[in-house]
């Protein structure tokens, strides 16, 4: 295994969320908000083996709960089969009517590493994070396990200590410096808005695995963090070109394409590629046609807007149907001067998601341009309250997610992705 350079900062503390760190327009920070929440679901390669994948979990699932019953009867005070008993309930999906048997394991061999770390993952299904915290933190001291460190960091997010669970990944990662290791501490690092500390973390885990996808697609989430637009594309559209069937690196290259202040270049050859060949993908559709939208805005093409309709039409048409495209086709007979379409596909936009703040929006400027003053009032309210609404549950979660302060920073700013 090819070892990385640690990545150079320290985190001092935390703070509650602001824009600091962040770069571009509200639209462009909303879109890095929401592609980092999806960033937590990309699926490692299948060479990756995951931190804590246990040895022995084929013979677990092997054996049957009366089998395993029986021999804790036989020895009820033996360390082998009150682990193998705990364990079985864990990989079970029982973690808590397993603790028992683990915890009786732990007493007699304290420094079992299996059953340490089976007994720190049952702690971790438990609905008191804070006790789970306080017993997992007991099973690190004189402990230097990087699956005890994943274990305790990702209760100590689930309990609110995002420091300490930040540190815990960075241990896991020094321990075991693998891909699934730097692809935690990095994620860590960039929900908390620490995007160029994220930034390097993804880099040192491209070094001791440069193949990964899930990586590279973590990398260009924080570069398009970080207002990076053109770099982050340009990683994007490496990954779907390595592996042109991964719909994620579509879905995040139309979400960027639609948020940054200008097109970016490669990104409309991929969407027509995975279009052409994907052709019940009404999303995809939509992005594609919104990127030919987005370049014609600066040079008109009239074919060009006919096959963004068409493909809009198609996500229409599709089951179910994409709201945003219904929305689009109103923007786009709007900028026709065809008002009273515009309004029928605002309407049906607002009828597949009632909460589609532009659609009301939309619908209140044809409305005002079609002399419906009334209705044109009542539809610019509901956008201001469903706005309102939307933007009371985003600053609602981000006041949740508080954001690191660093005591120290290496130059992480300044260089372009190698």
């Amino acid at each position: 295994m090819r070892f990385a350079d640690q990545p150079n900062f320290t985190i001092a503390g935390v703070t509650d969320w602001t824009a600091v760190g962040g770069h571009g327009s509200d639209s462009a920070l909303r879109t890095s908000e929401s592609l980092v929440n999806e960033a937590v679901g990309l699926k490692p390669d299948l060479s990756t083996k995951p931190v804590g994948t246990h040895s022995s979990d084929d013979k677990i699932v092997s054996q049957n709960e009366s089998d395993l019953r029986a021999a804790l009867l036989r020895d009820p005070d033996g360390f082998s089969a009150n682990h193998a008993l705990g364990e079985y309930y864990l990989e079970n999906g029982k973690a808590l009517r397993g603790l028992v048997f683990l915890v009786k394991a732990h007493n007699l061999e304290p420094s079992d590493d299996d059953n340490n770390y089976a007994l720190a993952s049952a702690y971790s299904d438990s609905e008191d994070s804070t006790r789970a915290s306080l017993d997992i933190h007991k099973l690190l001291q004189g402990a230097y396990n990087a699956r005890l460190y994943r274990e305790a960091a990702l209760v100590d997010e689930r309990a609110g200590n995002s420091l300490a669970a930040v540190n815990e990944f960075e241990e896991c990662a020094k321990l075991d410096p693998s891909e699934s290791s730097y692809f935690e501490w990095g994620y860590e690092l960039l929900r908390h808005r620490a995007i160029w500390q994220a930034l390097d973390v993804f880099r040192a885990g491209m070094q001791v695995d440069p193949r990964s996808l899930r990586l590279q697609t973590a990398t260009a989430t924080a570069l398009f963090s970080g207002a990076r637009y053109k770099e982050a594309s340009v990683l994007l559209c490496h990954v779907a070109d390595v592996d042109p069937k991964n719909r994620e690196s579509y879905v995040f290259m139309g979400r960027i394409q639609i948020a940054a202040p200008t097109p970016l270049d490669c990104i409309e050859s991929r969407l027509a590629k995975f279009a052409a060949s994907n052709p019940s993908d009404a999303e995809v559709d939509y992005f594609y046609a919104m990127t030919i939208v987005k370049r014609q805005q600066l040079s008109s093409n009239t074919n060009d807007l006919q096959l963004a309709k068409k493909l809009l039409l198609k996500a229409v048409d599709s089951k179910p149907p994409y709201p945003e495209a219904y929305l689009e086709l109103g923007v786009l007979a709007a900028n026709e001067g065809d008002y009273r379409g515009a309004i029928g596909f605002y309407k049906t936009s607002l009828r597949l998601d009632p909460k589609l703040a532009d659609a009301y929006y939309h619908l209140g400027l044809a409305y005002d341009r079609t002399a419906d003053v009334d209705k044109a009032k009542e539809a610019f309210k509901l956008h201001d309250e469903i706005q309102k609404e939307q933007q009371d549950a985003t600053e609602k979660e981000r006041l949740q997610i508080k954001q690191f302060l660093f005591a120290q920073q290496g130059a992480t700013n300044a260089a372009p992705l190698q």
